[in-house]
């Protein structure tokens, strides 16, 4: 086959869109969506280039590299945030391209397929997982309809990343929290699914990924770390997985053949749940180089826990924190307010929970109603939601988002959750103020260094 395909990655908005490639961890992340798909196209022979939108300082800039190529496939991934985003990319390449073929696909896309069906500027919807099926459509366009269903794989055997369509090294440069783990710090991927039900987030992973939980094998992870190590330095890994922590065995042996092949710090991300299955054991896993563990915490309300489908418990929350904080191993905790039917005394419980666990970083997020979840429809339905501008549905805690939420009342709120590793009134005031309005990367690295040097 000797197709090209231009991969677009459009990036992330506001503070790390545009022209921000190289400031911060997120401004400079990879797109395993978009470095999987590059990684199984170059293994049927397709070449492939990238565009990250991140790299140009405008879109006038953006364009003129669009001109220049004599590609015919540009593929471009769609999260709901990047909808303004990827439409001016669109209509970019179809008025410098008009006999281009567009493939569109992502989350979003998933999530509202019609819309980009109807779209005639557009060749191909891609639906699912592109592993399979996408060098196949590259191959023979004539055998696919408009929308394109992916093929489900077992996620062994499919190729590795191309990680090396970014600038990795520059990418790896940064930590998710810096002064938590060393730099460089590699993310790694280990599953697609979820077991879980959270209702801010399901289907809409479900949508994509189907119903079934698919987790790589050890050998697997430890064969594309090793992969890395061959052409990358790094002192620590990140695991993006929402499940990880509840796969004991999996993560014991990963962990340990791990720490058999290089002393290196590890991040993971896990719940509440799953930390108390562990119990005194997970010290174990701080001996294989466990450095922390991120938690969504959520709520201090049993209600609101009970209402997002979290399936954890109040108390499941705090005895977590209590075993973290025995084993040694840093907290990041992740917390949510403004919550559709969410009264005042259960934001002030989730303050005092975050109070009581006091984790190495606090981060609060204003809930944001994404299409594809529960709660979405549920806002949808009672007509709740007040902002329905893609672009300005992050959770970022300034921007108002549903009906009867107390928004002055969860700003108090706010410095207690984000500066609950202090006792200072003043300095969570601060902290507060701080998160509201600096950049969050760099905010975050001082407050890790900060709380390391003088929170008791």
């Amino acid at each position: 086959m000797t197709e090209t395909l231009v991969m677009v990655d459009p990036g992330f908005l506001g503070e790390y869109g545009i022209g921000k490639w190289g400031r911060s961890y997120w401004s400079s992340a990879i797109n395993h969506g978009v470095a999987q798909i590059a990684g199984v196209c170059k293994a049927h022979g397709v070449g492939v280039h990238l565009m990250d939108l991140r790299c140009y300082p405008s879109y006038d800039e953006f364009e003129k590299e669009i001109k220049k190529r004599r590609e015919k496939w540009y593929a471009i991934t769609c999260r709901t945030v990047d909808v303004p985003v990827v439409e001016n990319i669109i209509a970019i390449i179809r008025r410098q391209k008009p006999d281009a073929k567009i493939v569109v696909g992502g989350i979003h896309v998933n999530l509202v397929p019609g819309i980009y069906a109807a779209d005639n500027r557009i060749d191909h919807v891609f639906l699912g997982e592109a592993d399979i099926t996408m060098p196949q459509l590259l191959a023979d366009p004539g055998k696919f309809s408009k929308i394109v269903k992916g093929e489900i794989p077992v996620i062994d055997d499919i190729p590795f990343e191309d990680i090396d369509i970014y600038d990795y090294d520059k990418s790896t440069s940064f930590t998710l929290y810096g002064g938590i783990v060393k730099a460089p710090m590699i993310p790694v991927i280990t599953s697609r699914g979820c077991v879980y039900n959270c209702k801010f987030c399901q289907p809409a992973e479900r949508i994509l990924y189907g119903s079934r939980y698919r987790q790589k094998s050890v050998a697997r992870i430890m064969e594309e770390i090793k992969r890395i190590a061959e052409n990358h330095e790094f002192n620590s890994i990140m695991f993006y997985d929402d499940c990880i922590l509840g796969q004991k065995k999996i993560l014991h042996e990963l962990l340990e053949k791990l720490a058999a092949f290089k002393k290196i710090e590890i991040m993971l991300q896990g719940r509440a749940d799953n930390i108390c299955q562990w119990g005194d054991e997970i010290r174990k896993l701080k001996d294989y180089g466990l450095k922390a563990v991120i938690v969504g915490f959520e709520s201090g309300s049993q209600r609101i826990l009970d209402f997002i489908g979290k399936g954890t418990t109040v108390e499941q929350n705090m005895l977590a924190g209590e075993i973290l904080h025995k084993s040694g191993i840093k907290i990041v905790g992740n917390f949510m307010i403004g919550l559709p039917t969410e009264q005042k005394d259960e934001m002030d419980a989730t303050a005092l929970l975050a109070e009581k666990i006091r984790p190495t970083i606090a981060s609060c997020s204003f809930y944001s109603p994404m299409p594809g979840s529960h709660i979405y429809d549920y806002c949808n339905d009672n007509e709740l939601i007040i902002e329905k501008n893609f672009e300005r549905l992050s959770r970022d805690p300034r921007k108002p988002k549903i009906k009867m939420v107390d928004y002055a009342f969860a700003n108090t709120i706010l410095p207690r959750i984000v500066g609950s590793r202090f006792n200072n009134r003043f300095v969570k005031k601060l902290v507060g103020y701080a998160y509201k309005n600096m950049n969050r990367g760099i905010l975050r690295e001082a407050m890790t260094r900060l709380y390391n040097k003088v929170a008791k």
